[in-house]
């Protein structure tokens, strides 16, 4: 039996592989198709052209962790869904794995808002 319930995403548009390539290009060391043998330094100088180039600004140690957290949340949360959604649609509503679950489910979104009001209360 299908479960149609499941949403799927929009289909995510491609470019290229000369266009991915070239996008990236900045990001490689200077006399290589790879970063396979770069140095720090080497990789450190490849950001700062790419940043300058895109002028992208880079991040602060404190911003880069609030948004590691950030994303790592997110990826359990998409994941306790999916297992959430398989189970609901194997087991009964009240069986305890569903119940851990979506307690742990409940967490993830708690933590997700400490986040975001953390992320809003710094950029104003």
């Amino acid at each position: 039996m299908v479960n149609r319930s499941i949403v799927h995403p929009r289909p995510v548009q491609r470019r290229a592989a000369h266009d991915q390539g070239a996008a990236h290009a900045d990001l490689r060391p200077s006399g290589s198709s790879s970063g396979a043998g770069a140095s720090p330094r080497r990789g450190g100088e490849a950001l700062e052209r790419y940043q300058t180039k895109t002028k992208v600004a880079p991040l602060s140690p404190n911003s880069e962790a609030g948004v590691s957290a950030s994303a790592e949340l997110l990826a359990r949360k998409f994941e306790v869904e999916i297992a959430l959604r398989m189970k609901q649609s194997v087991l009964r509503e009240n069986n305890e794995e569903i119940r851990l679950l979506r307690a742990e489910l409940a967490e993830i979104d708690r933590k997700l808002a400490i986040c975001r009001r953390s992320d809003s209360s710094t950029r104003a």
